[in-house]
């Protein structure tokens, strides 16, 4: 080999044993079966939280929004993680310019998922210690404007370091050890 193609593709997965390749083919496999059963949870739990009224409590946008960004996370982001490690297992060639875009993807769901939680606690809290306020602080605006600074953050955050440090460490290089 020249060593021609290598230049524009990724490092090549290590080589793994045979037990190393089991432990993967497992990891894949139960990660899979999770991400399926956590996208007909959701697409369940969606169903019941589009039939009731959205605008009725004032918590059930946000909740709405939760399962949706769950769905999308179970439904898109985890298989494709998955399918590109088994891709790169397999010698697939994955171009070194698509890992910082997937990163980027990969960072701006989790984050809206976890900004998510956060602002569904922030809601409960303030149902518990300030029910005199809450519906001021559960008003569409409010909830929308809430919706909107996730994302905001989310991809602020995550753009800057996905793509700006992605570009240096290429998140698609192998992570699993060969040892």
């Amino acid at each position: 080999m020249n060593g021609s193609n290598t230049a524009a593709s990724s490092a090549t997965f290590p080589e793994l044993s045979a037990e190393k390749q089991t432990e993967l083919t497992a990891l894949a496999s139960i990660t899979l079966t999770i991400s399926y059963i956590g996208v007909l949870s959701n697409i369940l739990t969606l169903r019941v939280t589009w039939s009731t009224n959205l605008g009725k409590a004032g918590v059930s946008l946000l909740i709405f929004h939760f399962v949706a960004i769950n769905l999308m996370e179970c439904l898109v982001t985890l298989p494709t993680a998955i399918f590109i490690m088994l891709a790169k297992r397999d010698g697939r060639f994955i171009p070194d310019l698509a890992c910082p875009y997937f990163t980027t993807f990969y960072m701006i769901n989790v984050s809206v998922v976890n900004w998510s939680d956060a602002g569904l606690a922030l809601n409960r809290f303030i149902a518990l210690y300030f029910p005199h306020r809450y519906k001021a602080f559960t008003s569409g605006a409010v909830n929308t404007a809430v919706i909107v600074g996730r994302w905001l953050i989310s991809v602020g955050v995550s753009s800057l370091f996905g793509l700006s440090v992605g570009v240096r460490v290429s998140s698609c290089r192998p992570s699993v050890s060969a040892a």
